[in-house]
């Protein structure tokens, strides 16, 4: 019977490339899937030609159903629709329902929080940081992780322009209006920075937002302005103003 269902669904899908599964996929599923490639091979070297042939192939069919793209989408629409596997640490939703940034809470922290691309993109111009773009990818989601370090940073500044009255008589929390973030590779320092950025713009300010500073020193053009004896980036600048105008 499993041979039938993995013949059909090799059958019927288009192979992909193997790519590394991410955190999102059923691991159990993935392991007794690993043990019957390995039962085949253990097979091969020990029967003969027919049955060698056959256990390459039910391999080959494992394996495709197995990274399949198209297949692994479909699993995770279906999952989407069952509300029992919505549970992430501590039995809380793994999803947050709150609508928009500025309305998440310390609650939120550790859930994920869902794009939709089409508000994303509107908000975000100048393009997405590499980083959402391989979580994205490699999620299959329009999603990321609410982390703490965000909701500090978006809280931060949102006491600059709109400061509690009770703010001057607390001396534990510490207004700063400049701020570097700093980290390792893939930290999610970019991400922080883009739902930064798409919150402030939400709230109406006017953010200056570079996703990608190796394009303001490479490619273009640039001369010295001699009037100013300062550096102009013509592309770059006319680039930043399409994005916002």
């Amino acid at each position: 019977m499993l041979r039938s269902i993995l013949r059909g669904a090799a059958a019927t899908g288009p192979k992909a490339q193997a790519w590394y599964l991410s955190s999102t996929v059923n691991y159990s599923s993935a392991k007794s899937t690993k043990t019957n490639v390995k039962k085949a091979k253990k097979s091969n070297s020990k029967g003969g030609g027919d049955a060698g042939a056959a256990d390459d192939s039910l391999a080959a069919d494992v394996e495709a159903a197995l990274f399949d793209e198209g297949s692994r989408a479909r699993r995770l629409a279906d999952d989407e629709k069952d509300p029992t596997l919505d549970v992430g640490p501590n039995g809380r939703p793994l999803f947050t329902s709150t609508p928009s940034l500025s309305q998440l809470t310390r609650k939120d922290a550790c859930s994920y929080f869902k794009f939709k691309m089409e508000e994303l993109n509107e908000a975000l111009p100048e393009g997405l940081p590499i980083g959402m773009v391989k979580e994205f990818e490699d999620s299959m989601r329009s999603a990321v992780l609410v982390r703490q370090s965000f909701l500090d940073l978006r809280d931060n500044f949102r006491r600059i322009v709109d400061p509690p009255l009770s703010l001057s008589s607390s001396k534990d929390i510490k207004v700063r209006r400049q701020i570097v973030l700093d980290g390792p590779v893939s930290c999610g320092k970019s991400i922080a920075l883009a739902m930064l950025v798409h919150w402030a713009r939400d709230e109406g300010w006017l953010v200056f937002y570079v996703p990608r500073g190796w394009e303001w020193t490479h490619g273009g053009f640039f001369y010295k302005n001699p009037q100013t004896g300062l550096w102009d980036t013509p592309v770059q600048a006319e680039s930043i103003l399409k994005a916002r105008i």
